[in-house]
């Protein structure tokens, strides 16, 4: 945000003398001092292994690499590509549908 604060006043934005001032003004790290683990939000799989992928943002076109190794020399094969087998929902996502289901009016209540 001191990046952006900076910005916008048309200073140098980058890790200079007065990004530092305004740093120790506001009693921050320049660094996070615990890093955020961020749990995966889709579990892919392998059809033929049925291996289980984990990964935090949507995948494209991607193959098991350990059997398109064994069975193709390690190019692609479609018949190893990863299918989406689960979306793992993270807490706050639950709690932002339920909020929406409650503001939602009943359906069985309209005349």
């Amino acid at each position: 945000m001191i990046h952006y604060w900076l910005w916008v006043r048309h200073r140098p934005y980058g890790h200079t003398v007065e990004f530092h001032d305004r740093m120790n003004q506001m009693g921050v790290s320049r660094y996070n001092p615990i890093p955020r683990v961020r749990p995966p939000k889709y579990i892919y799989r392998c059809p033929a292994c049925a291996q289980e992928f984990p990964a935090r943002r949507a995948l494209g076109v991607l193959a098991c690499a350990k059997c398109c190794r064994k069975h193709t020399g390690g190019k692609f094969d479609a018949r190893f590509r990863l299918v989406l087998d689960r979306h793992v929902r993270t807490d706050p996502e639950i709690e932002a549908q339920e909020a929406m289901a409650l503001m939602q009016p009943d359906a069985s209540k309209k005349r």
